[in-house]
């Protein structure tokens, strides 16, 4: 899946109009930490992630946070 920069705002309305049920993970191996919404049915990770971004809300570092989404206009986004 290819994932485009977006904006946070942009990021939270994708993920809440997702079409299907999404899993949510973090993981803490890296700084900042990094999460994902994955969508199983396009495939297993890391091709299911389709909304992905660095958490650097423990550092109060409001604006550099990274949010991707996937991009509909690729030509493998499988969304239906």
């Amino acid at each position: 899946m290819k994932l485009k920069s977006c904006t946070k705002e942009e990021f939270f309305e994708f993920v809440k109009n997702y079409p299907r049920k999404l899993s949510f993970n973090t993981t803490g191996i890296c700084e900042p930490p990094f999460s994902s919404y994955s969508d199983f049915t396009l495939g297993e990770y890391p091709d299911s992630i389709v909304a992905s971004c660095f958490r650097n809300d423990y550092l109060k570092n409001e604006g550099d946070h990274d949010f991707k989404i996937l991009d509909e206009g690729s030509s493998d986004a499988t969304r239906t």
